[in-house]
């Protein structure tokens, strides 16, 4: 098995625990649960974030941004890092 495929078959058991206990995935990893999310739109939800060294300020908009849609069924949520001066 090559490692490419090594690491998608560890993110769908991620993703499979999540559906199975109710959860949804945050994760760092955009580009590949955004692939998923494409194939797998069945899903207790997935929130895709960049790196943000302002944590606070980063669960601060993960929160608001989850508030807006309320149910993460099926839902890929994106929370972007603000504009910067």
């Amino acid at each position: 098995m090559s490692g490419q495929r090594f690491v998608k078959k560890i993110l769908l058991t991620y993703l499979a625990f999540a559906i199975r206990e109710r959860r949804a995935v945050i994760t760092l990893n955009r580009r590949e649960f955004i692939l998923i999310h494409n194939h797998t739109p069945n899903h207790t939800g997935i929130i895709v974030c960049a790196q943000d060294p302002d944590t606070d300020g980063q669960t601060q908009r993960i929160h608001e941004a989850i508030m807006q849609v309320g149910s993460l069924e099926g839902v890929l949520l994106r929370v972007n890092l603000p504009w910067r001066k």
